[in-house]
């Protein structure tokens, strides 16, 4: 999602009820228009939105500006929220237990495995590295449209490019972890919080035993963290993948490689203020008041 936006309107400012509008109480005037609301009495139109080559242009409505009756000032409000950042493409690290001093934040190289990183227990030596547990931390940077959001769901999406095995199937885990930087390697990587989950990998691509094979991608819930995340207004959220029971008992059949942009799909909703006295107006010069409860009720 590039942007969001509500349709956008515009209103005048004009301040006179029609007949039928009036309460049969007692006569009101209409509070005023202003930049972040149309009057009572306002006349509102549609602004019309259009998208051509790169651009957004919004048109107001010109039968309104030209009527007779609109009353000016005239406000129109193009509302438009802008998402400036990319969940597709965070930060990777691939963690080596046989190059423990080594780190591979954002490398893409061919000791870097091309960017796919490993996960689980690798039984054959790379080059310089020995074997043993290989985890993918990725780390996103949040935006701050979701601080203090209604977080409705979370999710990671991660694609297994390789497998070792053409019939294993493994269970992965993500774990919720601290933040990771140029200076993470297995020595160094971060420490996990509190929250995991886990998904099946079935076998994916092998060059020499099942070149047939496609990838799997999988989603991991990520609600909780997420969550945690918005309310407390964090920057970034980081993920590592390891294979745990096939690691503990150096299984290397579970062996994986995956690719270094899993996706991170947020779905959200900023509420509305409840309103409040302070924010509402029975009429135009009277003292704010809230919405009454009982009858008779105001206009």
């Amino acid at each position: 999602v590039v942007a969001d936006a509500p349709t956008p309107l515009q209103w005048d400012s004009n301040r006179t009820l029609p007949a039928g509008r009036q309460p049969s109480r007692a006569k009101v005037a209409a509070d005023a228009s202003d930049a972040a609301h149309p009057g009572l009495a306002a006349h509102i139109g549609r602004v019309r939105a259009r998208v051509r080559s790169g651009t957004l242009t919004l048109v107001p409505d010109r039968a309104m500006l030209t009527r007779a009756s609109t009353v000016y000032p005239v406000f129109v409000d193009p509302s438009v929220n802008w998402h400036p950042v990319d969940y597709t493409n965070p930060a990777f690290d691939e963690v080596k237990q046989g190059c423990p001093g080594t780190s591979f934040y954002n490398k893409t190289g061919s000791l870097a495995d091309n960017g796919y990183l490993g996960v689980g227990y690798n039984g054959w030596p790379e080059g310089s590295c020995n074997t043993g547990d290989e985890h993918a931390i990725y780390q996103w940077t949040l935006s701050k449209t979701i601080f203090g959001a209604t977080i409705n769901s979370a999710e990671v999406d991660a694609t297994d490019i390789f497998s070792a095995s053409c019939s294993t199937t493994a269970t992965v885990n993500l774990h919720w972890s601290k933040g990771i930087g140029s200076g993470t390697d297995w020595s160094n990587r971060p420490h996990y919080n509190t929250y995991s989950t886990s998904a099946s990998f079935g076998p994916a691509y092998n060059p020499t035993y099942c070149p047939g094979n496609g990838s799997t991608t999988n989603g991991f819930d990520v609600l909780k963290p997420i969550r945690t995340a918005a309310s407390g207004h964090a920057t970034s959220f980081t993920a590592t993948l390891s294979e745990d029971s096939m690691e503990s008992s150096r299984n290397d059949l579970g062996f994986k490689r995956f690719a270094h942009d899993p996706t991170l799909q947020i779905f959200y909703d900023n509420p509305p203020s409840v309103p409040t006295a302070a924010t509402m107006a029975a009429v135009s010069g009277a003292a704010d008041a809230a919405c009454d409860t009982t009858s008779p009720y105001p206009y």
